[in-house]
């Protein structure tokens, strides 16, 4: 996670970005366990990690720089999917 954030430029001024990528690593390991989230339309259904899963999950850290779609497409480059 850490190299993906790097990566994709998913940090500014660094003060939020060990919190992001512990939560960011949380969400992923959530998502591949099967626990849904408010922005699952089907609680039933095995979540994905779609851009609207991945914010959902990720809607209590605040990133004061603004670098959320980076953090966003971070995460999709570790889990293999599209923010």
């Amino acid at each position: 996670m850490q190299a993906a954030f790097v990566k994709q430029d998913g940090y500014q001024c660094g003060y939020c970005t060990p919190g992001q990528i512990c939560s960011a690593v949380s969400v992923l390991e959530e998502i591949k366990q099967g626990i849904p989230s408010h922005a699952q339309a089907d609680l039933m259904a095995a979540p994905q990690p779609t851009g609207a899963e991945m914010r959902e999950w990720m809607s209590g850290n605040i990133c004061r720089c603004g670098a959320y779609s980076n953090i966003a497409e971070a995460m999709a480059d570790v889990a293999g999917a599209r923010a």
